[in-house]
């Protein structure tokens, strides 16, 4: 499921989902209607009922609407008693000049391990995964933004009786592709 803007907050039959938009929720009960809110600050809620056909899958794509503003905006000032507001003006924003400056190879070579890279997982069966202990979803995902440097990435199905540890290298400006196969009983 996705959203614009993306990053919303998604109820599932009431039941508020770990992961925001774009987001992949599996173990749907199919034929039954459900329903999904979707919800992100300024926007209205969004509410659709889904039916997923037996042995398929239902993409949804969600527009929210903006919401009227009903109090000023942080960068719109508040109405000032008695002035017209053609009349208030909003504060200049800082001028910042970008100068360039060149480092020695050795803090070349930092910065480029500082920067981010993308981590993208798959497995078979479906896994909760988290990386460095921090809940990120349910396989399969859109690529994950991390730091540059070692992660611990925990992969858990308690159907299944998976509980998977592996360390991963993610170098900057990299994705690294993980999938992971666990046998399934019959």
């Amino acid at each position: 499921m996705t959203s614009t803007p993306p990053g919303a907050i998604v109820f599932l039959d009431g039941k508020r989902w770990e992961q925001r938009t774009p987001a992949t929720i599996d173990s749907v009960a199919a034929g039954t209607p459900h329903t999904v809110i979707v919800q992100l600050a300024g926007f209205k809620d969004n509410e659709q009922k889904v039916t997923v056909p037996a042995g398929d899958i239902q993409k949804l794509d969600v527009t929210l609407e903006k919401v009227a503003d009903a109090e000023p905006s942080p960068t719109q000032p508040p109405p000032v008693a008695g002035v017209p507001a053609a009349h208030i003006t909003k504060p200049k924003k800082p001028v910042h000049v970008a100068q360039k400056t060149v480092k020695p190879p050795q803090e070349q070579k930092q910065a480029a391990a500082q920067g981010d890279g993308f981590l993208l997982i798959g497995t078979t069966p479906y896994c909760e995964v988290l990386v460095d202990g921090a809940p990120k979803g349910v396989t399969p995902l859109p690529p994950l933004k991390v730091a540059a440097g070692k992660h611990t990435i925990t992969l858990v199905n308690s159907r299944f009786n998976i509980n998977r540890q592996v360390t991963v290298d993610v170098p900057a400006n990299e994705t690294v592709r993980k999938k992971f196969e666990f046998p399934v009983p019959q």
